[in-house]
């Protein structure tokens, strides 16, 4: 090369080596790190290899290298390292739970380097650290969809290592529901172990296993699990691996004979995991913290079948891939807690939500006619039964809703088998059980079984002068007692006897039987058999059944022990469920749940559905399903509360029954939200208080005891009998008008007392001789008794008031006018005969006869009204456009408004005869004429009863108006009758004007014997019928035969 070109040169390779070359010598090359636990390898198929290929992956995608540092103990953890950090790896990945604490230790010593580590999760995070966890329980899940469709002893297993470590009960947790989806009528075993690396423990728990029918396995539990599932593909039997392709690693790529029966491997995709990582860290995208990988990323997934595939059939393949898709949506949720790995059945459903549970345990048999008794610490008690082949059965077991178990109970002195029993829970220890069907058909028994929980043995509690031996029957316990009720007896018959014994809660013991015969007070409670019993609020409840008539029964019967009462709920137009029998019925302290039950058997009706009774409120509602999945509608099941202290909730747990194809093994849950107990504020009148109480625990109108609702309180009506609901805090009071009436009543009484001193002082004075005393003294009376007829409409009425009312405004009516009447009459008379100068003698005791008289015809309608149709103090409702329909005590009876009317038809009459009376006497001399004072008392009477009587029937619903309105009236009435009946008197008496002086003043007398008209002259002018002035005047007399009885 020249030297002309060799400058030119040396700048083009400087410029290439500054564009190029010293740029990509700049880039940095990525360095990572795998450490596998201790004795694994990157080519053992486990985690460290699935690891290792990750790594590879990111490191070929960024042209970077991977770094190995395996280890035989875990002593060699801290050196590796720190190795590492010296050599400036970008990221350390270290593999497995058992490194979690060494890297937690030593990203706080060099807090520059970032870590991964797989399976683990720190909280609180770690700023330099990514934790990789997964969704075991959706790979756990897809395998058991797999086990539940290939199983044919529908018995599943699954061990596990140690269950605090989370992912653990993850796997076999998400096993047994993914085996639920598949399999419903599958059984579910599980055992966890506290050894990872225990071949023997392994074998013996499989072995434990298939001895109880299981012949599919998945382990979760290192070695010793890989040991379980080896024991049972070596038998025939079906297994699963978990975290890893056991058909690589433990089945040594199929090199075991029995790789045909490994089904495949629930895998974490922790190749999938590592990579990601990695590329964050190669990006300088690194986040620390928690990632979790599940289905929705390919984080999970279920190993290849290999040399099992011959089992996947189409259905299989299928179902599979479905529920990988379902997982990936999100539309299948595990139901298991992603942090700890427990079951979270109890916070998925949420209330009125149906759940079917799938317990673990070997299941008991498909039954109909058990019972499942529930406890206070979650544990129900299934027991006896029909089951398939109709045989009968006498096994016991537990059933613990907490840990989701079913246990075998195997108790010494166990009873026969029987069915159509009936058991209750006596505190927190003892079962018992009473009578029941012993062979199917018809062989009944009346053996009372006691059963201990502490003890595990049956006791018989058997005694003579008890219930007669039946099936079909309910029962219930409360207070110590258990109660029995109805079924069907040996002989066919069906029953309505009601038993109860005493049954100790610490012992067990029981007494004598005592037979309760209830009061029913006019109920009509119809013998019944297949109905269900619950307690509650104090009181045992009977539902429905089949009625001695063979109808079937929508009844709630209440017993009430306190005071020995069975009634009939009054469900009235508010929905309640329909008739049926051999439904379930628990309870809890304020509730009873209903489900299920058989209708009408023409209609061949099962009902699934749920209803709850407020036993503190006397309330049906229905509880509607908020989900699509349901129980089927079924009979001759049994149901159990079971509250769930996790979340404060009471679950309705369902197990068996029939319906019109087989019977059933499910176990439902049923989230039923709190019961709402409202309270209502009620009025104690006896106390003078107001108090609160559970809404409708008691009457609303309870007036026997005294106490209302709030809302009786400043309605008008007077519901206490000392005025307490309608004083003091209303606004007007009631017992306000008590006051104003009672005072001017009081006014009216001394205005009486005045008048009759007045007259008793003037008693000789002619006003009073002319006026008949003793007959004003008697409409005196009158107007007292009609001032006293104000107070018989006031307070509480009671039966005596009622009669009372009929009896004292009539009677002082007619008191007042009779008198007035009868004195008119015989003015009348015995003018008209001295115009004909006849003499007439009417004395004053034939006077108070036709007084009499008019009260004996009172007295007759009183007397009837009374006989035939007593008024007594009725509740009638207030009206029925309120919102909250109030009853009030009123008094009625059945002919009221005949008499009614009877009685003011007779008032009419006396009224009509007063103004014919008063007309006819018009002319007669005021001197002893009272018709102008007897017409403005009639037009009084007449004027008030046309206004008040219509505006009384228009308010018919206002008490207080009423009440008020009719006092006004008949205060107004007397107070004008007695004004005009005496004030003319006083005044005349005041003007001191004599007998001679009215009568002078008097309008002229016919003279008949004459034929001519001769006027009253004055004394000092001597008249044609005038005398010697010794001898007697004749007016005079006729004067003395009219006001004092003479004949004239």
């Amino acid at each position: 090369m020249t030297s002309a070109f060799r400058k030119p040169f040396a700048y083009l390779l400087l410029g290439f080596f500054l564009a190029v070359v010293l740029p990509a010598s700049a880039v940095h090359a990525q360095r990572f790190a795998i450490v596998p636990n201790a004795g694994g390898t990157v080519t053992d198929g486990t985690f460290n290899q699935f690891a290792y290929e990750g790594a590879l992956r990111a490191a070929s995608a960024v042209g970077g290298t991977v770094l190995v540092r395996e280890s035989t103990s875990d002593a060699e953890y801290v050196p590796i390292i720190e190795e590492l950090v010296a050599s400036d790896v970008d990221c350390i990945v270290t593999v497995g739970f058992l490194l979690a604490d060494v890297t937690a230790q030593q990203s706080a010593l060099f807090p520059e380097q970032l870590f991964a580590i797989v399976d683990v999760s720190y909280n609180p995070e770690l700023q330099n650290v990514a934790g990789v966890v997964f969704r075991e329980d959706q790979a756990g899940y897809l395998t058991g969809v797999i086990a539940g469709l290939v199983s044919e002893s529908k018995v599943v297993a699954c061990i596990g290592g140690p269950e605090f470590i989370p992912p653990i009960p993850k796997y076999c947790n998400g096993f047994r529901e993914g085996v639920k989806s598949t399999c419903k009528e599958c059984s579910f075993l599980v055992e966890y172990v506290n050894d990872f690396f225990d071949d023997a423990l392994g074998q013996s728990v499989a072995q434990r296993f298939m001895a109880l029918g299981a012949d599919v396995i998945q382990s979760a539990a290192g070695p010793t699990g890989s040991a379980a599932v080896l024991t049972f593909t070596r038998a025939g039997l079906w297994g699963f691996g978990v975290d890893q392709d056991e058909w690589v690693s433990t089945y040594g790529s199929g090199s075991e004979a029995s790789s045909r029966f490994l089904l495949g491997s629930a895998v974490k995709r922790v190749d999938v995991a590592v990579e990601s990582i990695l590329l964050e860290v190669a990006a300088d995208a690194f986040l620390p913290g928690t990632r979790l990988f599940d289905a929705a990323i390919n984080g999970i997934g279920v190993a290849p079948c290999h040399d099992s595939c011959e089992f996947y059939t189409e259905e299989v393949v299928t179902r599979e891939a479905d529920a990988f898709a379902r997982l990936q949506d999100g539309v299948t949720a595990t139901g298991i807690d992603g942090g700890n790995g427990a079951l979270t059945f109890y916070t998925r459903p949420s209330d009125d939500q149906w759940f079917e549970m799938l317990a673990i345990g070997l299941r008991p048999s498909a039954r109909s006619g058990h019972s499942f008794t529930g406890f206070p610490d979650g544990v129900a008690l299934l027991f006896g039964g029909t089951t398939s082949g109709n045989l009968i059965t006498n096994s016991l077991y537990a059933y613990d809703y907490a840990a989701q178990t079913w246990t075998l109970l195997t108790p010494s002195g166990a009873p026969t088998p029987r069915t159509r029993h009936t058991a209750v829970a006596v505190g927190e220890r003892y079962l018992a059980v009473f009578g029941g069907d012993l062979s199917g058909d018809a062989t009944l028994t009346d053996e009372l079984w006691v059963y201990d929980r502490a003890e595990n043995a049956w006791q018989s509690r058997s005694s003579a002068g008890g219930p007669a031996a039946r099936q079909q029957h309910a029962a219930a316990y409360l207070d110590g007692r258990m109660y029995v009720y109805g079924g069907q007896l040996s002989n066919f018959a069906v029953t309505g006897d009601l038993w109860a014994i005493d049954v100790d809660a610490s012992s067990g013991s029981v007494s004598s039987w005592q037979q309760i015969r209830p009061e029913l007070d006019g109920a009509v409670i119809e013998a019944r058999r297949q109905h269900s019993a619950a307690a509650a609020a104090g009181r045992i409840f009977f539902f429905g059944g089949e009625l001695a008539s063979t109808e079937i029964s929508d009844e709630l019967i209440i017993y009430d022990p306190a005071d020995q009462t069975m009634v009939v709920f009054e469900k009235g137009s508010s929905p309640a469920p329909l008739e049926r029998r051999d439904a379930s019925l628990a309870s809890n302290e304020n509730g009873l749940y209903l489900f299920g039950g058989i209708g009408v058997a023409a209609a061949g009706q099962l009902f699934n559905d749920v209803w709850e009774f407020n036993a503190v409120q006397l309330s049906w509602q229905q509880r509607v399903p908020a989900t699509a999945v349901e129980p089927t509608g079924r009979g001759l099941h049994s149901a159990t509360l079971a509250y769930d202290h996790n979340l404060n909730r009471t679950r309705l747990l369902v197990y068996g029954g029939q319906d019109l194809v087989e019977r059933s093994r499910q176990v439902w849950q049923f989230s039923i939200p709190d019961l709402v107990i409202t309270y209502q504020e009620y009025i104690d009148c006896g106390a003078r208080e107001t108090f609160l109480a559970p809404a409708g625990s008691l009457p609303s109108f309870d007036f026997s005891a005294g106490i209302f609702a709030i809302e009786y309180q400043c309605d008008g009506n007077v519901d206490c009998d000392n005025v307490y609901d309608e004083g003091f805090n209303c606004s007007p009071s009631t017992s306000g008008v008590y006051v104003a009436f009672a005072v001017l009543a009081f006014c009216g009484v001394l205005m009486l007392i005045g008048f009759a001193v007045h007259l008793i002082l003037h008693w000789s004075h002619p006003v009073y001789v002319h006026a008949s005393r003793w007959f004003v003294l008697l409409s005196l009376f009158g107007s007292l008794l009609g001032y006293g007829c104000i107070f018989t409409f006031f307070g509480q009425p009671t039966d005596a008031q009622c009669i009372v009312q009929i009896w004292f405004l009539p009677l002082s009516f007619t008191v007042m006018l009779a008198p007035l009447l009868a004195k008119t009459f015989r003015v009348v008379y015995i003018m008209r005969k001295v115009k004909t100068f006849r003499l007439a003698k009417i004395t004053n005791v034939e006077l108070l006869g036709w007084v009499c008289g008019l009260l004996l015809i009172n007295i007759i309608i009183c007397s009837i009204w009374t006989g035939v149709s007593t008024p007594q103090a009725q509740l009638s409702l207030e009206s029925e456009k309120e919102l909250l329909p109030k009853y009030h005590l009123k008094c009625n009876s059945d002919h009221n408004e005949v008499f009614i009317w009877l009685s003011l038809g007779y008032a009419i009459a006396m009224l009509v005869a007063g103004l014919i009376l008063a007309f006819l006497a018009r002319n007669v001399s005021s001197a002893f004429n009272e018709s102008k004072w007897i017409s403005f008392a009639i037009y009084n009477f007449c004027f008030i009863g046309a206004v008040i009587i219509p505006i009384m029937i228009l308010l018919d619903n206002d008490q207080a108006a009423r009440l008020i309105l009719q006092s006004i009236a008949i205060f107004v009435a007397v107070t004008g009758f007695v004004l005009l009946l005496c004030v003319p008197k006083i005044m005349a008496v005041w003007n001191n004007e004599t007998a001679s002086g009215f009568f002078t003043s008097a309008t002229r007398v016919r003279a008949t014997t004459t034929g001519t008209t001769t006027s009253a002259t004055p004394r000092n002018q001597p008249s044609k019928l005038e005398t010697t002035e010794d001898s007697e005047n004749p007016l005079d007399k006729v004067v003395s035969a009219i006001f004092d009885g003479d004949e004239a």
